[in-house]
């Protein structure tokens, strides 16, 4: 009975440990240690933009947790409050592609603005409607601007069978293939593309962070 005990107590300590890991904490309690990870993300065929933005702290190298900001902070996209996703992030779905100006105000009172004007639009050159089955798919986009910060990711979608097949190529090339291993005969495939652009040196509190923009655009092609 004593061994019982004793085994009881040992795992609510370990129980209790886990839980207080995973507390949601106020960015004000950390105010040195979280970072500010900020996605700003146009989708092309709906003509909309959302906004989401981390603050999270690290302890060692896999555990970290999502920080709620305390009531003297905001976070303000072109004047609008964003929404809050609960111990998680706060984001907000704007339409059109426009400068977008970023406002954080910080528990201590320090405001930070960034600006982020998107890059120029993103198109697919050479992709055809239809390509007769066991090729490959070659495709280009327009160069972006800026390669050096610059990341390119192509996804796959089989909509007959709904099937996702993730990413299939990337990089920082402007040339993009999809292997013929993938395309399977009479079937409608979407190809999602992203290309995210990395904010140089954006105004943040002491933690560090990053911007990122990402432009995201699809085609639907055949496969005879």
């Amino acid at each position: 009975m004593r061994n019982l005990i004793k085994t009881i107590f040992l795992l609510l300590i370990v129980f209790s440990s886990c839980r207080k890991d995973r507390e949601m904490k106020y960015t004000s309690d950390v105010p040195n240690e979280f970072k500010t990870i900020i996605q700003v993300v146009f989708n092309a065929p709906s003509n909309s933009t959302t906004i989401q933005v981390f603050y999270f702290f690290q302890k060692g190298v896999d555990n970290y947790g999502y920080l709620n900001l305390p009531e003297n902070s905001y976070m303000l996209v072109n004047g609008n409050e964003m929404n809050h996703y609960p111990d998680y992030s706060y984001y907000l779905t704007l339409d059109g592609n426009q400068a977008w100006g970023l406002e954080f105000k910080n528990f201590d009172g320090v405001t930070y603005y960034n600006t982020i004007v998107p890059p120029d639009t993103v198109y697919l050159a050479n992709l055809p409607d239809t390509i007769p089955y066991g090729q490959e798919l070659i495709f280009e986009v327009n160069a972006s601007d800026n390669d050096s910060n610059v990341h390119c990711q192509v996804d796959l979608y089989e909509v007959e069978s709904e099937f996702n097949y993730g990413y299939v190529d990337g990089g920082t090339d402007s040339v993009f293939t999809i292997d013929d291993y993938y395309l399977n005969k009479e079937n409608h495939y979407k190809v999602f593309f992203s290309r995210t652009n990395t904010i140089m040196n954006p105004n943040l509190p002491a933690g560090g962070g990053s911007i990122e923009f990402v432009y995201r655009i699809e085609k639907t092609f055949y496969v005879e």
